[in-house]
């Protein structure tokens, strides 16, 4: 464990220090893994995903940066990042973006992975990406176009 997990792993045992039922808590809180995962968190063994973060943040009461520094760090960037790009990365097609736009867990856990990946595997994954996005693209321009062409 590295000591930023280790700082994760302690926040986490103070808060459920006094949470007699755990397994209850996490089938209220729909923690993702459930009682598992919880006891997973809380023994070290395995590090919080950012859909578990923003869980225990959003029933805890607290910023995510309470818990995890390290995926709050990596929020503010994904953030920043979908802001420059005109919130293209989290906004819905046809609404314009709020500058407040937050990624989702999803898009959180691909950043992760994406960013544990070295120089050469990264650039492979973003041209993999590309090249599928721009498939999809290209399938909706052709049906849109279809669309138009049986009506007219």
């Amino acid at each position: 464990m590295t000591s930023t997990h280790d700082d994760e792993v302690t926040w986490l045992k103070a808060k459920f220090a006094s949470i007699t039922n755990k397994a209850d808590w996490a089938r209220q809180h729909q923690l993702k893994g459930g009682p598992s995962m919880l006891s997973q968190h809380l023994s070290g063994h395995r590090p919080l995903s950012m859909d578990a973060a923003i869980t225990y943040a959003a029933a805890f009461g607290v910023p995510l940066s309470s818990i995890s520094p390290r995926l709050a760090r990596l929020q503010e960037r994904a953030t920043a990042v979908s802001q420059r790009s005109g919130g293209r990365a989290t906004t819905p097609k046809g609404r314009q973006p709020s500058g407040t736009e937050v990624p989702s867990p999803r898009a959180m856990s691909l950043a992760l992975r994406l960013d544990a990946l070295s120089d050469a595997r990264r650039s492979r994954a973003f041209a993999l990406v590309d090249l599928t996005l721009r498939t999809i693209e290209a399938e909706e321009a052709s049906a849109k176009t279809n669309a138009r062409s049986r009506s007219a």
